[in-house]
């Protein structure tokens, strides 16, 4: 079974099964950790192409380069950020709903983690779930 590490990137399908072009990419933030009613949960946390006109939480936006996915200018939604365990992520990726892609730059991945803590859209449970994690040893 693959490790789940903070900065792995997945591909997950959002359209039917015959248009991949309906996808989008959700980065691992932190490690799997127990909590009082979950074993192995990560936070992860999708991204979205910017668009004129449209809401966009600015507080972290990717450029090309950043990430090989990138073709145009990208931000972190926060506040779809999610709670979900390293075996979901395992299931899925067995069952083709998700991909493997390319890992974050550690910069990147250290650019969305202090995103994660100023937005004001990331999901309270999230950003209490993130506490709890850097308060870990």
């Amino acid at each position: 079974m693959p490790s789940i590490l903070p900065g792995q990137t997945y591909l997950a399908k959002t359209g039917s099964p015959t248009d991949i072009s309906k996808s989008h990419l959700y980065a691992v933030l932190t490690e799997p950790v127990d909590t009082a009613t979950r074993k192995g949960c990560i936070v992860w946390v999708p991204w979205s192409s910017v668009k004129e006109k449209r809401f966009h939480d600015a507080t972290c936006i990717l450029d090309v380069g950043d990430h090989p996915f990138i073709i145009k200018k990208t931000w972190v939604n926060y506040q779809r950020a999610a709670i979900v365990t390293a075996e979901e992520i395992r299931k899925n990726l067995g069952r083709g709903l998700l991909t493997e892609s390319d890992p974050l730059k550690d910069q990147v991945l250290d650019q969305m983690l202090k995103g994660l803590t100023a937005s004001d859209d990331t999901p309270m449970e999230v950003a209490q779930f993130y506490d709890f994690y850097l308060s870990l040893p």
